[in-house]
């Protein structure tokens, strides 16, 4: 039974969120200066404060002092690592795609995303030291190592730094307590914010609800956000969130990242790449990308099916049938139609259009075709707001094989390792049952959503209206003087 208190705290909590909200990005931009502002002081205080702790240096060697390259071997850590870079960054949760939807259109989204993505990865090394700074502390004041206090999730924020914070004197005590827990709100009120927004955003610009205010979006989206936290607030509340948390980081949000970087570099104007490479372009990309996905099959089941001591058996399977599978590619897509061919003993007609790419314009055609047509695309809606003379940041190539091929294969192995730990300790965190089947409901449905999308894409045509469909349009034309 959920205690009445617990439930007020959330609904004060949800009324904070829908006011945020309220007024949209306008409101939203103030907030923000306190709700990352703060957080930023406060890690800098910790840092220090955590220094002058007894025991605070070994913690900080637990933290950098020993490197067990090993642990790049194990896909948990992989799993770890990107839930927390999903996350913390809000990709594939909309977050970035409504924020940057209220940008100036000459605003750099190419050095924003640098930007954004490399101060969450130094915040987040940062934090490392003022978190093992305090388990020093604690190891020292308990007896025993860093290795055997280190506790990660909720038990960090709620168990292990009020122990150290309870060791500080009274005055220090109270100061460091108001202001940890107050950042603790803080940022848990700027992730609600930000997802609530991104869903409002979404809904907002919608043709199905474009008729309806922004405050009354806004409280349709914080009573909805009400109702599911009421889950939460049960006597079986924490169990919840923690397995929907992993099943949603680990799986679900894995998932829709895997099929992102598939449909934006392997199935992006394909027909027209396909016409590019020539007659043999649709069995030369059939070849190539099939090969891909059977490697990523091929090298997971393997790889995780063996012996441990074995797990590089999948990976070199992989790495075969890729070499096999794009060197057939190339040599189709740059061997040319023989005359006298079965097509034209039929009658068939020649191509109104042959191909007159080249033998290496063939081969970069099969190996990063769609991925360059789309970051081309980009880079020309990029430039067409700028002047010729001036030279605005562009995505590099590096970009089109770092998602093509990089990206989804990490994906796929962190997305083979949950379901791994999943099958092997028969769920997750020796929860029964029906958290089990709680946590991959909500993973069913998310990609129940995007099969619909797929399979049916004039489903979602509801939330497009045409003036912005129509801005397509200037991806397919060219700058002048470009």
């Amino acid at each position: 039974i959920a205690a009445g208190n617990l439930i007020a705290a959330v609904l004060f909590t949800w009324i904070l969120v829908g006011l945020i909200i309220n007024n949209g990005v306008k409101s939203v931009t103030n907030v923000v200066f306190w709700t990352v502002g703060l957080p930023c002081v406060t890690l800098i205080v910790l840092i220090i404060s955590g220094a002058a702790l007894p025991g605070s240096l070994d913690g900080v060697r637990g933290y950098l002092g020993t490197w067990d390259m090993s642990k790049l071997a194990d896909a948990s850590a992989w799993s770890s690592a990107t839930s927390q870079i999903f996350f913390s960054i809000g990709i594939c949760f909309g977050i970035m795609t409504a924020y940057a939807s209220y940008n100036g259109k000459r605003m750099s989204a190419v050095k924003d995303a640098i930007i954004v993505s490399s101060f969450n990865s130094f915040y987040s090394v940062m934090a490392g030291f003022a978190v093992y700074a305090v388990l020093g502390n604690l190891a020292l004041t308990e007896g025993s190592s860093v290795e055997s206090v280190m506790v990660a999730g909720p038990s960090l924020a709620f168990k292990t730094f009020p122990i150290a914070l309870a060791q500080l004197p009274m005055g220090a005590k109270q100061f460091f307590c108001i202001l940890f827990f107050g950042t603790l709100f803080f940022l848990g009120i700027d992730s609600s914010f930000s997802l609530c927004e991104a869903a409002a955003t979404a809904l907002h610009d919608s043709c199905a609800l474009r008729h309806l205010d922004q405050r009354m979006i806004a409280t349709i989206v914080s009573v909805f956000g009400f109702m599911c936290s009421l889950l939460y607030t049960a006597d079986i509340g924490y169990y919840l969130l923690d397995v929907v948390d992993h099943y949603t980081n680990n799986l679900l949000v894995v998932a829709i990242g895997f099929l992102y970087c598939i449909s934006a570099t392997w199935l992006y104007r394909l027909d027209e790449v396909e016409e590019k490479i020539g007659p043999t372009g649709k069995h030369a990309l059939g070849i190539h990308n099939a090969a891909w996905l059977c490697a990523i099959i091929v090298g997971n089941v393997v790889g995780f099916a063996v012996d441990p001591k074995f797990f590089y058996v999948g990976p070199i399977l992989a790495v075969v049938i890729v070499l096999v599978g794009t060197l057939s590619a190339i040599v189709v897509a740059v061997k040319k139609k023989p005359s006298g061919s079965k097509d034209e003993e039929r009658g068939a007609a020649r191509p109104a259009n042959p191909s007159s790419a080249t033998t290496k314009e063939r081969v970069v055609l099969v190996l990063l075709g769609p991925a360059e047509m789309l970051r081309n695309d980009l880079n020309r809606c990029i430039l067409a707001l700028y002047d010729a003379n001036i030279h605005p940041w562009t995505i590099h190539i590096a970009w089109s094989i770092v998602v093509k091929y990089i990206t989804p294969t990490v994906l796929s192995i962190v997305f083979s390792s949950t379901i791994n730990d999943l099958a092997r300790e028969g769920g997750y965190g020796g929860y029964s049952i029906g958290y089990q089947l709680f946590g991959a409901g909500v993973v069913f449905v998310g990609l129940l959503l995007v099969v619909i999308g797929v399979a049916v894409p004039d489903a979602l045509d509801v939330w497009v209206d045409d003036v912005r469909e129509s801005l397509f349009i200037i991806t397919r034309r060219r700058t002048p003087g470009r």
